[in-house]
């Protein structure tokens, strides 16, 4: 990571083409964000954004040569989002707050769809039933009868939207986070490691979250920003368990078991390392287990 941060941040030119070569491959797409939060921490919004402009110049151009408009997507998607949350990151100088700016905007965002786009549940029922069907005409079928299938349409539906919203904003930070790991192995060693042992969100975050999930209970669609809002609360709990471990002997030994459980029992470690994270907030595990890092 170290030897990669470094090339990119040699010159324009270096961050520049590593964010049109990674934009090219598929499954390494990801470090094209990357590469554009690195230099949006340590630069500035203006660099960055030439880099996201060359980066639409070229994705307009090999659309109009018939090539697929993937570019687009994954600029649109991707990298934008990454790109605004480091920025957000640099003027705060604050994981928490960031990621709490992030979920509030993926709010926002859930609540403008379902204000201005006509029928969503209804949409993403018509989509899901489509890919179960699709499914069930394959070799191996669904165990599922029709009814079965309408009635798992229309759960998932309910909250589809926010799942989509939260993977997004989700996949975004992790990537915040690699630029951050990148900056700080460049500029401040070790630096990062105690910033992300000291994420913790505030009590505000809390209550937020507390007075979503009981609008939930009324009206369904407040699951979708329930969603979104819990992401910040995920991370703060991965943060708090890395922090911990390392109080203890052998704590990379413990992080390999935290990960493979993580892995191993999804989405149900997401639940609870959310709880641990709102316990967190009144609670403070760190400074009862006589942390020294900061807040």
């Amino acid at each position: 990571m170290k030897a990669l941060a470094s090339f990119i941040m040699r010159g324009r030119w270096q961050a520049i083409g590593v964010t049109l070569f990674f934009a090219m491959l598929p499954f390494l797409s990801f470090i094209s964000a990357v590469a554009v939060a690195l230099v949006a921490l340590r630069k500035g919004w203006q660099e960055s954004a030439f880099m996201i402009a060359l980066l639409a110049l070229l994705s307009a151009v090999l659309y109009l040569f018939g090539l697929p408009w993937t570019l687009f997507v994954m600029l649109g998607i991707s990298i934008i989002p990454v790109w605004l949350l480091a920025l957000v990151l640099r003027a705060t100088v604050s994981l928490g707050l960031t990621l709490q700016v992030g979920a509030t905007a993926g709010a926002v965002l859930i609540l403008l769809i379902y204000g201005f786009v006509d029928d969503v549940t209804g949409l993403w029922e018509r989509l899901i039933m489509q890919f179960l069907s699709a499914l069930g005409n394959g070799e191996s079928g669904l165990p599922l009868d029709n009814a079965e299938q309408m009635r798992l349409a229309t759960d998932f539906a309910q909250i589809a939207t926010g799942i989509q919203v939260a993977s997004l904003l989700l996949w975004s930070a992790i990537n915040v986070l690699l630029a951050r790991w990148g900056q700080s192995l460049l500029y401040h060693p070790g630096g990062f490691q105690k910033e992300f042992h000291a994420l913790r969100l505030n009590v505000l975050s809390l209550l937020v979250f507390a007075v979503c999930l009981g609008a939930a209970m009324l009206w369904p669609v407040m699951w979708n920003v329930v969603w979104v809002l819990g992401v910040p609360f995920v991370l703060a709990g991965i943060a708090l368990v890395h922090s911990l471990a390392n109080k203890q002997a052998n704590a990379s030994v413990w992080l390999v078991i935290f990960y493979i459980v993580l892995l191993m029992m999804l989405p149900y470690m997401l639940w609870v390392l959310l709880a641990f994270a709102l316990i967190d907030t009144w609670v403070d595990f760190r400074k009862r287990m006589g942390s020294n890092t900061a807040e």
